[in-house]
């Protein structure tokens, strides 16, 4: 369990999508999904 959540840490600082946006979201009680709609966003508005 603290392996996982050291493994998505170590991704999150690797896929930064720019900012505070984090395309990895936890969904509590099923686990993580990745959420490539924020980031779309992110880069439109620049």
């Amino acid at each position: 369990d603290n392996a996982l959540g050291i493994h998505i840490t170590r991704l999150r600082k690797k896929i930064n999508c720019g900012g505070q946006i984090d395309i990895i979201e936890t969904i509590w009680g099923i686990g993580y999904r990745l959420n490539f709609r924020l980031c779309e966003i992110f880069h439109n508005e620049e």
